[in-house]
């Protein structure tokens, strides 16, 4: 396969058709290692994305984009494939590297997913991960995903991408990426493991409203019964939904208040805690909502906003992303996040979205409403001849040291919560008490989860 590097111009066209595997012309790669670069082609970046139907919002250029102007670090490079057939798209992997230095000298050259989150790879895979992005994985156009994942061996083993580990966490289940040195000809060159992440629910879009009430146990669809009379008849509150950008952003920032002022009073710092978070959230949402894309809608009542809820739509699906509502307020018993959770599934109904995700955990409210879910997983590959060398060693070492320095920034967050809401003589034993059994629990499920390449090959 020919491997050289081109111009975004003369691989990023947009031709159609590709040509099926069958009559391919020669695959080319070409890499991109900066941000202007990468900006320049996200029209032909989201045309592949719609064409491949196990693509998210996740991999979207505009998700992809944000993230890596927040989320990235200074050292970080770009390191994103594009795979193209007679100048047409056919896949890409939306990769960067990260070289962790001992006392500057690089120890460790390691390919990471855009939109990857640190708990996981800080903690040796004890806790999961705490990132924003849900499903992370490659595109790849129908039939081409075997050729996109030997495209990106090649690019590692001669060196055009430097790599001493892969990190790719929050993959899906059916990623091709799991297919990388399994080949019989490349099994030897990486060898690692794949533990279990989050289990993610959804719901195959039903043909319309009755079918899906249909689908429900009989307390649920009383739920739903309750929740139209407080919104008709009853008149007890009303949803409301943006009109505008800037309402869009009004939206948002009731998320954020409500669901800190909730999770605070859980003992949790919380999703926006970090402001980098809310910044990325301002942009996502504010591009998202231009694009219609973006579903958000408050309930409220005469005396304010007591519950919010935004989610997403890519490529036919619904990603229920995130909910927030006031646990004090009177108007609670009226489930504002179930109300708001309903009318994102009438309007998916009517949309003719195929699919509502639920995305990543496994909260009761979600299995009142679906028994299908899937599961990602954190996979990890380590270059056999990096095994055993010093600058391997010293790698270890330095995961050590930032496994401390991790660990000890999570609970001085948590601390501090505690510290907030509880009086000065009672939340230290407070934080002890709400902290140990969580504690333990996680590193039961780690320890529990993880499954040896070698088993996963032999099954």
């Amino acid at each position: 396969m020919n491997t050289t590097a081109r111009t975004a111009h003369s691989v990023v066209t947009g031709a159609s058709p590709v040509p099926a595997p069958a009559d391919r012309g020669k695959p080319v790669m070409q890499l991109i290692t900066g941000a202007d670069e990468f900006l320049s082609i996200g029209a032909a970046w989201d045309r592949l994305a719609l064409g491949d139907p196990a693509s998210t919002i996740f991999q979207s250029h505009t998700w992809l984009r944000l993230w890596w102007k927040y989320f990235s670090r200074k050292p970080d490079r770009l390191a994103v494939m594009l795979f193209s057939v007679d100048g047409a798209l056919i896949g890409a992997a939306p990769l960067f590297l990260r070289t962790w230095r001992v006392a500057g000298w690089p120890v460790q050259h390691q390919l990471r997913l855009i939109g990857s989150g640190e708990l996981s790879g800080n903690s040796f895979g004890m806790f999961l991960d705490d990132g924003p992005s849900d499903y992370l994985n490659i595109l790849a156009l129908p039939g081409w995903s075997a050729v996109v994942v030997s495209m990106i061996e090649r690019a590692i083993l001669d060196g055009t991408v430097p790599c001493d580990r892969l990190e790719l966490l929050n993959i899906p289940e059916g990623s091709p990426l799991r297919g990388l040195f399994r080949s019989d000809a490349r099994a030897g060159e990486y060898a690692g493991s794949s533990t279990g992440a989050d289990i993610c629910p959804y719901l195959p879009a039903p043909a319309g409203k009755e079918e899906f009430l249909r689908s429900l146990s009989p307390g649920i669809r009383r739920k739903f019964s309750q929740l139209s009379r407080s919104l008709g008849t009853d008149g007890i509150f009303r949803i409301r939904s943006a009109a505008s950008r800037p309402e869009a952003g009004k939206i948002l920032e009731y998320l954020i208040g409500l669901h800190q002022r909730r999770w605070n009073r859980l003992g949790y710092p919380g999703l926006f805690a970090k402001p980098h978070f809310a910044e990325f959230f301002r942009d996502l949402c504010g591009e998202l909502f231009d694009r219609g894309e973006l579903w958000c809608r408050v309930t409220e009542n005469d005396s304010g906003v007591f519950g919010a809820r935004i989610a997403f739509r890519f490529n036919g699906i619904y990603f229920d992303y995130l909910s927030g509502f006031d646990d004090h307020s009177a108007m609670t018993k009226h489930r504002p996040g179930f109300a708001l959770l309903s009318g994102m599934i009438d309007d998916a109904i009517a949309g003719g979205a195929r699919e509502i995700n639920f995305l990543r955990g496994d909260e009761a409210y979600k299995f009142e409403l679906t028994s299908a879910f899937r599961r990602n997983l954190n996979l990890t590959l380590t270059a056999r001849a990096y095994h055993g060398t010093v600058r391997h060693a010293l790698w270890l070492v330095a995961g050590c040291w930032r496994f401390l320095l991790t660990m000890i920034a999570r609970e001085r967050d948590l601390l501090l919560v505690q510290f907030r809401i509880n009086p000065v003589h009672l939340f230290l034993l407070r934080y002890i008490s709400f902290r140990a059994p969580k504690f333990a629990k996680k590193f039961s499920r780690a320890v529990k989860s993880e499954i040896p390449r070698n088993e996963e090959q032999s099954r």
